[in-house]
């Protein structure tokens, strides 16, 4: 459906208990029929917001005033609703309220925070991973309905720490995308074109649209003319060596995840009756991928550096 008013500007208003001339209610009442869900969690998000202003002092409808004059100013000819404006105007809102690093929360595993301080803020995001998030730096944060992949958006700088909980956690800055399991690592994307990645312990898998390389403690990417350009630095090369008497697989397979920061999926019915005795020795996860499927007898996949599948 589309409306020639913008209802974002409108949903502004609404929110702030101004009066609306009678095509603004027509229009309002039509986006509310299309979106009643996201409607009621902006008003939902605005009565958690009112109850916060008391304690903080945060003129909640003056700050609705600049996020409507800002809409205004970019009002469109004919609107045709966003799958997000929710999103959007809350984020608005988030930087225009002035409270410093301030949480809004969709969902019990869906966060949006904006850091509006001059120094950087820690949170603990809903997976349990730790974030230090840098002045005017931006994050939103979503796990997938099945749980199985955490995907945060940063705009500016943050440092992550992520909880190693053997899903897959993807951070989009600019051009590069970031994907780690549990690994603690700095991402600045202040500057676009010239985004860079530095991994303090774990390991990363850092792309582009037509590149990628993968990151272990110490080591540095950055962007510089579309190319990423990676600094060895000083690596932890060393072999690891892992020991396992009568172990079943899939325990053996966790310690090797935790201690690579590395995914394994075992196929179903490997399992079964599976136990290994031997000492893995390797620098890279391909080495104890490799070892493992002999001993299972099995074959194995590589989805990504650090992403294996072990299958019959």
């Amino acid at each position: 459906m589309e409306h020639t008013l913008n209802i974002d500007a409108i949903l502004a208003r609404h929110l702030a208990d101004e009066l609306l001339t009678n095509e603004e209610r027509q229009a309002l009442q039509a986006y509310i029929a299309d979106n009643g869900d996201e409607y009621r969690q902006l008003v939902n998000a605005m009565s958690r917001l009112d109850k916060e202003r008391r304690t903080i002092d945060v003129d909640t409808a003056a700050a609705w005033k600049k996020v409507e004059q800002q809409l205004i100013e970019d009002v469109r000819p004919a609107l045709t609703f966003r799958l997000r404006p929710l999103l959007m105007i809350a984020a608005s809102l988030l930087l225009l309220v002035g409270v410093g690093l301030y949480s809004y929360l969709m969902r019990p595993d869906e966060l949006m925070l904006a850091n509006t301080t001059q120094q950087p803020e820690t949170y603990r995001l809903p997976d349990g991973s730790k974030l230090l998030l840098y002045p005017h730096a931006t994050l939103t944060y979503r796990a997938s309905e099945s749980k199985a992949e955490r995907r945060a958006e940063l705009q500016g700088k943050a440092f992550f720490d992520v909880a190693h909980n053997g899903q897959t956690f993807t951070v989009e800055a600019g051009k590069l995308r970031v994907d780690v399991l549990g690994t603690s690592f700095d991402v600045d994307a202040t500057l676009a074109g010239r985004e860079q990645v530095k991994v303090v312990t774990g390991r990363v898998l850092v792309a582009t649209d037509n590149q990628q390389t993968v990151l272990i403690r110490g080591q540095r990417v950055k962007l510089n003319n579309g190319h990423l350009e990676k600094t060895s630095g000083m690596g932890d090369s060393r072999k690891a060596v892992f020991t396992f008497k009568d172990t079943p697989i899939h325990k053996a397979i966790r310690k090797i995840e935790h201690a690579m920061d590395i995914k394994i999926e075992l196929a179903p019915g490997l399992d079964d009756n599976n136990r290994i005795t031997t000492q893995i020795n390797g620098a890279e996860p391909s080495e104890m991928v490799r070892e493992l499927s002999m001993l299972c007898n099995c074959r194995y996949d590589s989805v990504s550096p650090i992403h294996y599948r072990l299958h019959p």
